[in-house]
């Protein structure tokens, strides 16, 4: 007997077979010994066929707005959207949450339905199940499967995964045919980027950025006059044939081909005098590249004085 722990148990045995057929050899006939379920009382109930077939995907229309998506980056990222039905889409928010930057991923289904059924795949099992639901309502309507596996094998096409407990493995062999959508804490595209490699697999960031759609940090900045928002946006264009492999040729490819730059709309706040780098940095204290950006501006500011 062996015990298991599911968010649809409807589904389980269904689940269990695959599996099964996932890891037996070749030949091996091992599904077999899959005989029924063990009931409360510790009768065993037997099942004849143990997994019957799978009901026909879900499709949920949509509830969400875009009104997350910045308006500098929406007219791109939905044409590049719109071309395709597989690969990755990957969004990212300097704002720290229990489900990072969940309302791009919320916006981006609306976006997305030309791909067919979404479904929502569980990151692990917490010990405050609530917080699974801590999500807009258009995440929360989608079916909650326990793996991409899963909502493969039930016609699923379009699914939220959550980067830290996925792998790379399960991200390549499944974006060659399905549409993978996730949201991790940065504002950067390359640290969003970096962000699909949490759970291991950092070996494969080359085959990853083949596969990638677009990219998507969006960063809050405080300023005088409220809150200013500025976005950073990497859309694959062209051919994927040459592609860099190492990490420093990945980090110049992707900030290198960026159609929206944080860095711009950062400029001209601090041009304004909007904000000061010091309210940057306090705002920002994870963004990698801000010390970098703000020593530069600083030495071509020291070089045209000097010049003056």
């Amino acid at each position: 007997a062996v015990l298991i722990e599911t968010p649809t148990p409807g589904a389980m045995c269904e689940d269990v077979l695959l599996m099964v057929r996932s890891i037996r050899p070749e030949g091996d006939d091992g599904d077999a010994a899959l005989l029924g379920v063990v009931a409360e009382d510790g009768e065993l109930q037997r099942r004849e066929p143990f997994a019957h077939s799978r009901p026909r995907p879900v499709h949920i229309r949509s509830v969400a707005p875009v009104d997350a998506i910045p308006p500098s980056a929406l007219a791109v990222l939905k044409k590049a959207v719109a071309e395709r039905s597989s690969g990755l889409v990957l969004f990212g928010s300097a704002t720290f949450s229990e489900h990072a930057a969940i309302d791009l991923v919320a916006a981006s289904l609306a976006l997305t339905e030309h791909v067919g059924p979404a479904a929502r795949i569980m990151p692990r099992n917490r010990s405050t199940p609530t917080k699974d639901w801590q999500v807009p309502e258009a995440i929360k309507q989608l079916p909650f499967l326990p793996s991409i596996e899963s909502a493969y094998d039930q016609g699923y096409r379009r699914m939220i995964y959550a980067p830290s407990y996925t792998n790379a493995e399960l991200l390549l062999k499944f974006s060659e045919d399905a549409l993978l959508i996730s949201g991790t804490y940065a504002g950067d595209v390359m640290d969003v980027f970096m962000g699909t490699m949490r759970a291991g697999g950092i070996a494969m960031e080359g085959d990853l950025l083949a596969r990638i759609i677009a990219i998507l940090g969006v960063t809050p900045v405080p300023t005088k006059h409220g809150e200013a928002v500025a976005s950073d946006l990497f859309l694959m264009q062209g051919s994927n044939a040459i592609l860099p492999r190492t990490f420093e040729d990945i980090d110049n490819f992707v900030r290198g081909n960026r159609v929206l730059r944080w860095e711009d709309e950062v400029g001209r706040l601090l041009d304004s005098g909007e904000v000061k780098a010091a309210a940057l940095k306090k705002a920002l204290p994870r963004n990698h590249y801000l010390h970098e950006f703000l020593s530069q501006r600083a030495a071509i500011k020291k070089t045209a004085l000097h010049v003056h």
